[in-house]
């Protein structure tokens, strides 16, 4: 039996399915919870705009989200909160793939927003 396929889905279909869902839960609950961003560090508070910002992209790939690929892609994640002295490019401790991914995703959002396909971002921005 392929491995792709299971019952009637061939997988790339789930994960269609799954990203969609992920990307509306991500759409609905943002503007629920921007208000509690000013609890957090402006670096923080930026980052979780910024990933929410990027679901859309990394959905787009139809990604996939088993545990061994998601495990392996949280290494380029901070492991920790940012707080106000975490300046990007070069958070110190972060290695330069981290340092990457946020910056990337940093310069996605600011994209996005600059040609209208992102609502403005209401945590301040560096």
């Amino acid at each position: 039996m392929n491995p792709a396929k299971s019952s009637s889905f061939v997988l790339d279909d789930a994960l269609h399915h799954m990203w969609k869902a992920h990307v509306a839960s991500v759409a609905y609950a943002l503007p629920k919870f921007r208000d509690s961003l000013k609890y957090l560090a402006d670096p923080e508070a930026n980052f979780g705009e910024d990933w929410a910002n990027g679901v859309d992209f990394i959905a787009a790939t139809h990604f996939s989200t088993d545990l061994q690929t998601t495990n392996n892609f949280q290494a380029f994640l901070p492991q920790r909160m940012l707080v106000e002295e975490d300046v990007l490019p070069s958070i110190s401790g972060f290695s330069s793939q981290q340092n990457k991914v946020l910056l990337s995703l940093r310069a996605l959002n600011k994209a996005n927003r600059l040609t209208g396909m992102s609502p403005p971002e209401e945590a301040s921005s560096p």
